[in-house]
C-alpha cells in the first residue's frame, strides 16, 4: 500500500471536514445573529407603537456568562463602635451619641448626622425623587475625593470597584459596588449621601466576598426576549435610556442560605426615563 498518498489523502480529508465545520458554524452564528437582530428592530417596533423611546445603545452582551459563588459579610456591635466611640445608648431601634446615628442589622449598617437620618436610611434605588446621574469630570472627582477622604478618615474597609454619582433634591449620592469580571453586584454596595458637599452619612449593604469554587455556566437570554417581557410595566411616553448585564442575588430560587453564602446571577438591568430600574433574569434555565 502507499502510505505516503494515503496519508496525504487523509490530510486532506480533515482540512476539508474542518472548512467544512467551520464554515458550517459561521453560517449558523450568522443566520443566529440575522434573527437576533431581526427580532430587536421587532420589539422596538412594539416599544414604538407604545409610545415608548429605546434609547438605549448597547446591544452587544455574552451569550454565556458564569454565576458567581459568594459569601456574605456580617456587621455587629463592633462596627457601631468603630464609628460612634465610647458611650452610645441604644433605644431600640437607634444607636446614638450626641448627633450621631447608627442603625445595624446582620446585613446592613446606616451612619447619619441625626438631621440626615430619615434621607439616609431609605433604598437610594425606591427613592420617588428624581434621580440624576453626575457625569461632569471635575464635579465626579471632587465628590468622590471627599468620599474617599471619609472613608480613610474613619477607618472604614470597603472594598469597591466602580463609582456612580447621583443627584436627588438638595443631596449628591456616591454609590459604590463590587464587580466581577466587569459586572457589578447590585445588592453590594455603599451609598453615601453629601449635603452641602459633606459627607452626612451612608448606608452600606450586604457587603461580600467572592469564594470557590467558581459559579456555574449558563446560557444568557437574548436582550430582545428582556425587552419583550418587560413591555407590559412601562408606561407609555417612558423611554429606555440603558441595558446592562448585572449580577444578583437568586433569592427567588432559594439559592440563599441564611444570608450567609450564595450564588448571584446574571441579569438585565433596564433604566428607565422615568427613574425606574427592573432586573430581568438573564439565565436560560437553572439546574
Amino acid at each position: 500500500m502507499d502510505w505516503p498518498k494515503i496519508k496525504t489523502i487523509l490530510i486532506m480529508v480533515l482540512l476539508v471536514t474542518n472548512l467544512m465545520l467551520g464554515f458550517t458554524y459561521y453560517m449558523e452564528r450568522l443566520r443566529f445573529e440575522t434573527e437576533s437582530n431581526d427580532n430587536l428592530e421587532d420589539v422596538i417596533k412594539l416599544y414604538e407603537y407604545k409610545e415608548v423611546d429605546v434609547l438605549a445603545r448597547n446591544f452587544k452582551f455574552p451569550s454565556v456568562l458564569k454565576s458567581v459563588n459568594i459569601e456574605f459579610e456580617s456587621f455587629d456591635l463592633t462596627n457601631v463602635q468603630n464609628l460612634l466611640g465610647a458611650g452610645f445608648t441604644f433605644d431600640g431601634e437607634y444607636y446614638t451619641l450626641l448627633d450621631k446615628v447608627v442603625i445595624l442589622d446582620d446585613t446592613s449598617i446606616v451612619f447619619a448626622r441625626d438631621e440626615h437620618i430619615n434621607r439616609v436610611k431609605v433604598n437610594f434605588s425606591t427613592s420617588k425623587r428624581t434621580n440624576e446621574m453626575i457625569d461632569e469630570p471635575l464635579e465626579v472627582s471632587f465628590l468622590s475625593d471627599k468620599v474617599v477622604k471619609f472613608i480613610e478618615a474613619n477607618n472604614l474597609m470597603i472594598a469597591y470597584d466602580q463609582i456612580e454619582i447621583y443627584s436627588i433634591g438638595d443631596y449628591r449620592v456616591v454609590k459604590l459596588y463590587q464587580m466581577s469580571d466587569g459586572y457589578k453586584f447590585i445588592e453590594s454596595n455603599t451609598s453615601f449621601w453629601l449635603f452641602q458637599d459633606e459627607v452626612v452619612g451612608f448606608k452600606r449593604q450586604s457587603p461580600i466576598k467572592i469564594s470557590t469554587p467558581q459559579g456555574s455556566r449558563y446560557d444568557i437570554i437574548s436582550v430582545d426576549r428582556a425587552l419583550y417581557s418587560l413591555l407590559p410595566k412601562i408606561e407609555s411616553r417612558d423611554a429606555v435610556l440603558d441595558i446592562s448585564l448585572v449580577y444578583k442575588l437568586n433569592d427567588e430560587n432559594l439559592l440563599v442560605t441564611n444570608l450567609i453564602q450564595g450564588e448571584a446571577l446574571p441579569y438585565y438591568e433596564i433604566v428607565l426615563k422615568s427613574g425606574a430600574k427592573y432586573h430581568i433574569r438573564a439565565v436560560q434555565t437553572i439546574n
